[in-house]
């Protein structure tokens, strides 16, 4: 039993942080001058809801304050997930370990919802 639990983990901790995020190229962006990120995109439709929208796809809108646009902005294709979350701690003085929670967490709520995608 404990051998099937552990194969159905996924991914460690460290093999999380290597991976190496890339923006969806689908992504819209605009920004505000009160330091606000806009990003929009196409989201597909359920068959089953398509008769109330009257469409497939409708545009989903996620709003991003500084720092959220700060790692946005980082998500480069090349940088890692730790060198992310390093160079955020590095810029707003937190502590690294917090940084690399909140920065991979924040990234794979990006990933969940198709804004961008671990490789």
């Amino acid at each position: 039993m404990a051998r099937a639990n552990k194969a159905n983990r996924g991914l460690t901790r460290g093999e999380s942080l290597r991976l190496r995020p890339a923006r969806n190229p689908g992504v819209r962006e605009e920004r505000f001058e009160n330091g606000i990120l806009r990003l929009s995109y196409d989201f597909p439709v359920k068959p089953w809801a398509s008769f109330l929208f009257r469409k497939k796809i409708i545009v989903r809108s996620l709003d991003l304050d500084e720092w959220g646009a700060f790692v946005w902005d980082a998500i480069d294709g090349r940088r890692d997930v730790r060198a992310i979350a390093e160079t955020f701690a590095a810029c707003y003085g937190t502590d690294e370990d917090d940084a690399i929670v909140a920065v991979a967490r924040f990234i794979r709520e990006l990933g969940r919802r198709s804004l961008v995608v671990l490789t």
